[in-house]
């Protein structure tokens, strides 16, 4: 999985390292295939789907492909539907955006303690005791 540019990015000791980059969608697995293969399969298509212009659109947004794909993943937690997205991510954006007046730096949002939480603060359920934890960086 070296040869993946975007998974250099990840760092710290997150509960669920790959979170976002392991795409939901349709695979072919066979009964005595490696772990590693499989794995592989779904950071293909993850490749696959940061395209040429998403990784420069993402360049260009000062963010990195890490906190692009902590912060999708945040809101697709957060959101009942796709309608719903588009409202929390503006909601992220515009928190993210401020001038940091009445603590709007904080996204208060309750699915990023899992992916902000080193594994070793974590009980067997992903759960830190902490929901308020803030993303750094994101």
């Amino acid at each position: 999985m070296k040869k993946y540019d975007f998974l250099k990015q990840l760092t710290g000791d997150r509960y669920y390292h790959m979170e976002g980059y392991l795409f939901p969608d349709t695979y072919d697995f066979f009964k005595d295939e490696a772990p590693e293969d499989a794995i592989s399969k779904l950071v293909n298509n993850c490749d696959r789907k940061l395209t040429e212009e998403i990784r420069e659109e993402i360049a260009a947004s000062g963010m990195t492909i890490d906190q692009v794909m902590t912060l999708a993943s945040m809101i697709q937690a957060e959101a009942a539907d796709e309608e719903d997205m588009y409202m929390i991510s503006s909601v992220f954006h515009n928190r993210l955006n401020s001038d940091g007046l009445n603590g709007l730096l904080r996204l208060q949002s309750d699915p990023h303690h899992v992916l902000s939480v080193p594994y070793e603060e974590c009980d067997s359920r992903g759960h830190s005791g902490n929901v308020f934890q803030q993303v750094q960086h994101v």
